[in-house]
């Protein structure tokens, strides 16, 4: 299961990467929207985006979303937008420009999992894992 974490705090970056390798994913990490662009299109597509609304600037989280929902074989992709924001009407921007979910931000270890759970990222993910021992 690959995962990007596209976030420009490093410990937001590291926080959310830790998490997500206890819940089994291979984590990648990317600073800027142009890197987690750059890293989305090489090899398999990731099972999971999982995109800082800020990004050094007020929405780039958005326009990252918009591009990564763009490029071909993203469409299984679940690309969630996090934030410290609660504000709902961000929340149905992201969600119409694409996203999956919108996460809170920090999200503890337990509240993640059952998230991407319900989100069927995990057996999604799972499932992908298991198709090349069915050929």
């Amino acid at each position: 299961m690959r995962a990007l974490v596209v976030d420009d705090d490093v410990v937001s970056r590291g926080f959310a990467s830790a998490i997500l390798k206890r819940i089994g994913f291979e984590v990648e990490v990317a600073a800027t929207g142009h890197d987690a662009l750059q890293r989305a299109i090489i090899g398999e597509p990731a099972a999971l985006v999982l995109v800082d609304w800020h990004l050094g600037a007020p929405d780039a989280g958005l326009a990252v979303i918009r591009q990564l929902r763009a490029l071909p074989g993203t469409h299984h992709t679940c690309v969630c937008l996090w934030s410290v924001d609660r504000n709902r009407e961000i929340w149905n921007i992201a969600i119409h420009a694409g996203a999956n979910a919108v996460l809170p931000k920090p999200l503890g270890p337990e509240h993640m999992w059952m998230l991407l759970s319900r989100l069927g990222v995990l057996q999604a993910a799972q499932n992908a894992a298991a198709a090349p021992a069915l050929r």
